[in-house]
């Protein structure tokens, strides 16, 4: 009987196991059809609104009056992309910011934002909704809600979004502010790049420069990484400054040969241009010491390109000086032939060891720039000496002036050229990188500067340049230098958006703000081992140059460059491969046998765990039996032995009676 009931706990126990194997391979189903109806149902992952300051029109186009606005977010599962909807209708450029605020968005929180879908819907009782001075507001509402915070709802942004997290200026201002403080907001964010004073008004108001100001000011605890210095790695001094060298130390024979030449051979003209160009040429020779002794040896290196350019520009005069029109045409067509010669044999050299990492690129990029930009330099020239013929003879002299200018920048952009090719040995935590990375890279810059050209198309009216030089580069295969140069004209056109409006003062505070963000994403970047060889030296330069009226635009551009050029490496980032495989996880194939073989695991052990338990218990009732059996059989064989020892004793008794 207790046999029986042991065998029943037994079965008991494994349709109990069996039941928690099932249990956890139905999980797997369950959390297939759930997690595949999140991503093809568009269910809602997070939704929030912002009040948003807009303006009504007259008829005339000019601002009457300010209005609020709302602006709502519904983040949905999705694959990147972004709807705009707004009641009344808007204008395109507000579309357009709205998906470049987006980007930014992801951007600047590193955010992978292909796996959901953006629906923004802008509601106003303003008849137009006109102009890009939204997109601050989106940016900071779409920030907030990839950071998990809810948004205040008594402020609100006004301005326009640009590279670095700045926030630009827009039309309207007061008008804005006068309509958040009749509705009751508490506060207003606008732009500071102006002298505008809003004391005037009981509303608080914010100036602010960046993205950044305003989560710090409502004490958001966004994560913005951030460091006290930029790192620079050794090698790149040494070969920095090697490469000044290159184009520095020669310069000092170049002065002294020219400076013997009897300047009273030549005409006036001609002797006050030398007189000039030497006074110039011992200013920029004491910039370029400056700057050696700060170890800021790339804006060393660019002043001694501006004295290299102008020595070979007064010895080509002097070569040239008593040639007759047809032999100064023979003369130049003969030098730029050899040097041409010199720029692609030292190019082809240095193309034969091109590497694939994220060093060579950056590398590879500049000395392909520099070889382009000479060759294109003299087809130029080649074109103008063919057609000279169609010059009166007045302007010839003007001619040749302007061909020995071009000359001398042709030269020296090949000596720039060579000096550059000292890199090619920086090896600083490089990373290797496939050629399908570089082209996808390409494909992802050209549709962000395209992007970005059709947004300024929009406010300009017109495109201020095209693309072409970038989409050669990706239609001849040279993937590193169609990123190069796509991420070139993209600083070009975050610098027109900008700066676009803005007065000498405005330029200036436009430089401090510019100058930050690139110092703030530098030195992120080279705290993570990775060194932006351009962006830094363009952001070394521009401190060079610094916000001189003459200077400004030329250094804000050189921000701009040291912006884009700084985050290539978030274009071929490993890191995210297994995230990426993670992803690939929705296949449904993947998900049940993930999760059917987990559940087996799961249940194997436990059917072992039981099962062991089992086996000790029933081995333990068996000899707990088995003893109780022995016992039996002992008590019982000493019984039997008492009954035979008393019938042995009666028989014994019965014989002896008989006898």
């Amino acid at each position: 009987m207790k046999k029986f009931h042991l065998e029943e706990r037994k079965i008991k126990y494994f349709f109990i196991v069996i039941f928690v194997f099932l249990f956890l391979s139905a999980l797997s189903l369950y959390y297939y059809k759930y997690n595949n109806s999140l991503n093809n149902n568009n269910s809602v992952v997070s939704y929030d609104y912002v009040p948003l300051l807009a303006v009504s029109l007259d008829n005339n186009g000019n601002v009457s009056s300010g209005s609020v606005a709302f602006l709502e977010l519904n983040i949905i599962n999705g694959s990147g992309r972004v709807f705009v909807n707004s009641e009344p209708f808007s204008k395109v450029d507000t579309q357009a910011s709205t998906v470049f605020a987006n980007k930014f968005a992801c951007d600047f929180l590193d955010f992978d934002c292909s796996k959901y879908d953006f629906l923004y819907s802008i509601k106003s009782e303003s008849p137009i909704v006109g102009g890009p001075s939204a997109s601050a507001a989106v940016s900071f509402l779409t920030i907030s809600m990839l950071s998990g915070f809810k948004t205040p709802k008594n402020i609100a942004i006004t301005g326009t979004i640009n590279s670095g997290g700045i926030i630009g200026n827009v039309g309207g201002v007061k008008e804005k502010i006068l309509a958040a403080e009749n509705y009751g907001l508490k506060a207003v964010f606008v732009p500071s790049f102006t002298n505008e004073s809003y004391d005037d008004f009981d509303i608080k108001v914010f100036k602010v420069s960046n993205i950044k100001d305003v989560f710090k000011i409502l004490d958001y605890n966004v994560s913005f990484e951030k460091y006290k210095n930029i790192f620079v790695p050794s090698q790149y001094y040494s070969l920095m400054e090697k490469t000044s060298d290159d184009l520095c130390n020669d310069n000092f024979y170049k002065i002294e040969r020219l400076k013997k030449i009897n300047l009273d051979f030549f005409d006036n003209n001609t002797k006050k241009i030398f007189e000039d160009t030497f006074k110039t040429i011992d200013d920029l020779n004491e910039k370029a010491d400056f700057y050696k002794s700060k170890k800021m040896f790339y804006s060393r290196a660019s002043f001694c390109f501006n004295v290299r350019t102008k020595l070979y520009y007064l010895d080509f005069l002097n070569s040239t000086y008593n040639f007759s029109y047809d032999e100064k045409k023979d003369f130049y067509k003969s030098v730029l032939l050899k040097e041409k010669n010199i720029n692609d044999v030292s190019f082809k050299i240095f193309k034969n060891n091109k590497k694939y990492d994220i060093n060579s690129i950056q590398i590879y990029s500049i000395v392909k720039e520099r070889h382009d930009e000479a060759n294109n330099e003299i087809e130029r020239i080649f074109s103008f000496l063919d057609n000279s013929s169609k010059l009166s003879f007045s302007e010839l002299d003007d001619f040749y002036n302007s061909i020995a200018l071009r000359s001398a920048y042709v030269f020296a952009r090949v000596d720039s050229s060579i000096s550059w090719m000292n890199f090619k040995d920086f090896d600083y935590n490089s990373i290797s990188i496939s050629v399908d990375d570089l082209k996808d890279g390409c494909v992802q810059k050209l549709n962000e500067a395209s992007s970005l050209l059709e947004y300024v198309n929009y406010i300009l009216g017109f495109k201020p340049f095209s693309l072409n030089d970038a989409y050669e580069s990706f239609y001849n295969k040279e993937y590193d230098v169609c990123i190069y140069k796509a991420s070139l004209d993209k600083a070009k056109l975050n610098l027109i958006l900008s700066s676009g409006g803005l007065n000498d003062e405005g330029l200036k505070l436009l430089f401090d703000a510019k100058n930050k963000s690139a110092f703030d994403i530098l030195s992120v970047q080279t705290h993570k081992k990775y060194f932006p060889v351009m962006g830094y030296s363009y952001y070394e330069y521009a401190q060079s140059l610094g916000k001189n009226n003459s200077s400004i635009v030329n250094s804000l551009l050189y921000l701009e460059d040291s912006i884009e050029l700084s985050g290539l490496n978030v274009y071929f980032n490993n890191n995210n491969k297994f995230f990426s495989f993670v992803n690939k996880k929705n296949n449904f194939y993947f998900l049940v046998s993930f999760w059917f073989f987990l559940g087996l695991s799961f249940g194997g052990i436990l059917f072992l765990l039981f099962f062991f338990i089992f086996l000790e218990s029933d081995f333990y009732f068996k000899e707990k039996n088995s003893d109780k059996n022995n016992d039996n059989e002992n008590s019982s064989d000493k019984s039997n032995n008492s009954k035979g020892s008393k019938s042995i004793k009666k028989l014994k008794k019965v014989k002896k009676n008989i006898k």
